[in-house]
């Protein structure tokens, strides 16, 4: 099947590519050589996470997504203020969708804004981590900055961090989301 996202190790000795068919391949870029196992995404360092298959893009396919659905992923290029990263995705209802580094849970928290009036083609982090937002027939091109906290009105072009994760008094560990209904998806 034809690929449709590259990603290249910091290193560049290894490039992972998604294809239409939901296939997550890596290749040695020395040789062209496909790796068959998978510990080489685990191992590798990648800079800026853009494939939107794999195991830290989990969180980022909404249960009514299907395999068309979210077109593009971009990872924050540095930590936010907060030490944060975040990774922005681009769907086909008009979105960009907001959520920590890495998304791999289905019930991620995520901040969901708006601003095109088609699909979201492309997105893409700069160094300074300003979010490029592309659309499809709407033929925008949206900059966005990353806000903290959440303003008292919206204003368009910016982008609100989904909320801090909580801690579970009882056992230490880090929930991953509210019930659904509260995370302003239908129940």
């Amino acid at each position: 099947s034809s690929p449709t996202h590259l990603m290249f190790t910091a290193d560049g000795h290894y490039v992972m590519s998604n294809s239409k068919d939901a296939q997550i391949l890596i290749w040695k870029t020395c040789s062209g050589e496909r790796m068959h196992s998978l510990s080489i995404a685990r191992d590798a360092r990648w800079p800026q996470w853009t494939c939107i298959l794999g195991w830290p893009t989990i969180g980022c396919w909404q249960t009514d997504y299907d395999l068309t659905d979210l077109n593009a992923v971009c990872q924050t290029a540095a930590p936010a203020p907060n030490g944060s990263h975040y990774i922005a995705g681009g769907d086909d209802n008009h979105c960009i969708v907001l959520y920590r580094f890495p998304a791999h849970s289905t019930d991620c928290d995520f901040s969901l804004n708006f601003g095109h009036a088609s699909h979201v083609t492309n997105v893409r982090f700069n160094s300074s981590n300003v979010l490029v937002s592309t659309g499809g027939n709407d033929h925008t091109l949206i900059q966005w900055r990353l806000v903290e906290e959440e303003p008292e009105v919206r204003k368009f072009g910016t982008l609100s961090a989904p909320p801090p994760p909580r801690t579970m008094p009882w056992t230490g560990v880090t929930a991953s989301a509210p019930p659904a209904a509260q995370r302003g998806r239908p129940a």
